[in-house]
């Protein structure tokens, strides 16, 4: 493995526990269990066009594997800024 696989597994790693803390910020997952439901349905949405991209990139597209990684971690970069625009705003509004 040359210097940027071991960059771009050091970068996943790390940014592994943002994502799951963004990903309960989103939903607002309570101890309970409770949570948004509307933005949990976008939440399971986001998931399961990740998958079906990735189906579809194996069996049909035949794409390059690092392009396809590049499009499904550029996917979840873009869906994780709206995310952390969405707790801002809702933190914005608590303050308020």
């Amino acid at each position: 493995m040359n210097y940027n696989g071991i960059i771009f597994v050091c970068l996943v790693t790390f940014y592994f526990p943002l994502f799951v803390w963004l990903s309960f910020s989103y939903i607002k997952f309570a101890d309970d269990g409770s949570g948004h439901l509307k933005r949990k349905n976008v939440y399971l949405g986001f998931l399961l066009s990740i998958s079906v991209f990735h189906f579809i990139n194996r069996l049909l597209m035949n794409m390059p594997d690092s392009y396809g990684l590049m499009s499904i971690v550029s996917i979840i970069l873009v869906f994780s800024v709206y995310m952390l625009l969405v707790i801002m705003r809702d933190r914005r509004r608590e303050a308020i």
